[in-house]
């Protein structure tokens, strides 16, 4: 009777824990530096005030030793000296998913255009590209999104109590004009065949009647034939692409015409979803022997759920998005993180499931002044989530670990889901300088194929400075210069006793 009561709490983490992976939660942020290092594997080898996060069961095992306060021979990492520690950490990081970047690339040289209007055959080219860009930005899995995240917390012994704030925004066009595309200026055949452009003799993309379109806004054979062209090696062709071809036309017959619905009228919108929340936590960890600990977090939640609309080609647009910030609703839940931790000598799992409550927060209700349109922005479940890891520890100067969500969760990205497979590593010769570095996939999409993270840990006497980045190897170009899809970087510092 005495092991079943002992027992009892592993058993009911153990049950709420597998309602959580078979549900789908909120994007799983990587919080700190020494795990964005580690790629985000730290469930089974956290190791200061983050557990709150990544593990609380960890919290049973601090200052946890034999009765004469030697080291246990399963602590591998020797989380048993540890007594009490302090810390402060910040990150951000930037995600473009699908194609947005190159869409974006293509769009940000409507300006140039608008300002001298078609002046050569490159001008024309763009106008394809632009084409392109509009009639397909709107597809789903195009969008921008960043997050950034904050936080404290101090432990003591078994217990800890922290605040956090993490904040996630995602920008993606829903409503996309087709009809406003003209340049003000006409398009000229001297224009589109300058330089000697010439087509390859056929026209395989423009129907019949757009091609009698051209022809009525005062283009010749030769020039409907290089525009033919140029719209192929975009890789358009007039069967899938039929909306953009459409566009095309509409935006060369408007600009010959001196129609006034031109690019400064445009309509097209893209629509920012946000959600933050800061979290009070307080962690308590109770360790069933030397092996096993379990712990939970009971959080205290603030949440704001932000929405807002801003033209793409409004010039005052920036003003609108630092306005959005207004836009929210704030509502107050409350969470429940739980977590186990199991150890033998050099091997460490551990198992984590966060919100598992499933809390839920308030959408707002924004109305747009330049339309006057009502918009009712959905609420934010935040689904429970369920990670699992294994550690590999065969020196306390050394950590090999890999995680995985065992469910999706949902991002601020409708339809964008994150599941990270991880792989870390730290080495932490003399104690003084730590070295990391890791991978991660999404496993959930397939846009970023993988990242790399890296950092570094300075030990100075009780205080420890860490620093992290990571970044994809998958690029996108923007006004001529190369970004990763993917990118964070995280800074922290801590006190350990």
């Amino acid at each position: 009777m005495g092991s079943s009561r002992r027992n009892a709490p592993l058993v009911a983490t153990l049950a709420c824990l597998a309602l959580a992976a078979g549900t789908q939660g909120q994007d799983s942020y990587i919080i700190g530096p020494r795990a964005l290092g580690m790629a985000g594997a730290n469930v089974a080898s956290t190791d200061d005030y983050t557990a709150q996060f990544y593990n609380p069961a960890a919290f049973g095992f601090f200052r946890h030793r034999t009765e004469s306060g030697e080291r246990l021979a399963s602590d591998s990492n020797d989380l048993g000296r540890k007594r009490w520690g302090f810390g402060v950490d910040v990150g951000a990081s930037t995600l473009i998913q699908g194609h947005m970047g190159d869409y974006l690339d293509q769009l940000s040289k409507v300006n140039d255009i608008d300002t001298s209007g078609i002046q050569s055959a490159e001008d024309v080219q763009r106008l394809v590209a632009i084409a392109n860009s509009l009639a397909h930005i709107s597809d789903t899995g195009n969008a921008v999104t960043s997050d950034v995240n904050g936080g404290a917390g101090l432990r003591i012994g078994p217990f800890g109590l922290g605040v956090r704030t993490t904040f996630q925004a995602t920008g993606r066009v829903d409503q996309t004009d087709l009809i406003n595309v003209a340049f003000g200026t006409p398009i000229t055949n001297a224009q589109v065949q300058s330089g000697g452009a010439t087509g390859d003799g056929t026209v395989q993309v423009f129907t019949p009647a757009q091609q009698a379109q051209l022809t009525g806004a005062g283009l010749n054979n030769t020039s409907i034939q290089v525009l033919d062209l140029y719209a192929r090696q975009q890789g358009l062709s007039g069967t899938s692409d039929a909306n953009t071809i459409q566009l095309l036309v509409n935006s060369i017959v408007q600009s010959n015409s001196g129609s006034p619905a031109n690019f400064k009228n445009n309509q097209t919108r893209v629509t920012f979803r946000g959600f933050g929340v800061a979290e009070v936590p307080l962690t308590y960890g109770l360790a069933l022997g030397e092996h096993i600990s379990v712990g939970g977090s009971l959080k205290l939640m603030i949440g704001r759920v932000y929405g807002t609309t801003v033209r793409v080609f409004d010039d005052n647009a920036d003003n609108v998005i630092s306005s959005a910030t207004k836009n929210y609703k704030q509502s107050v839940n409350v969470g429940l993180d739980l977590g186990v931790m199991a150890r033998i000598p050099m091997l460490q799992v551990g198992l984590v499931g966060r919100n598992l409550n499933a809390p839920t927060f308030e959408g707002p209700t924004v109305t747009d002044s330049a339309t006057g349109i009502t918009t009712r922005y959905s609420d934010v479940r935040v689904d429970p989530q369920a990670t699992l890891g294994v550690a590999f520890i065969p020196a306390t100067t050394l950590v090999i670990e890999a995680d995985c969500d065992l469910n999706a969760a949902s991002t601020t990205l409708p339809g964008y889901d994150t599941q990270r497979l991880s792989g870390g590593i730290e080495w932490n010769p003399g104690r003084v300088i730590a070295l990391r570095g890791g991978v991660y996939k999404n496993l959930a999409e397939s846009d970023v194929p993988f990242v790399v993270t890296g950092g570094v840990g300075f030990n100075l006497y009780i205080v420890r400075l860490d620093l992290a980045a990571a970044m994809s190897p998958k690029k996108v170009q923007f006004q001529g210069k190369s970004f990763p899809k993917e990118g964070r970087v995280a800074f922290g510092l801590s006190v350990d006793f």
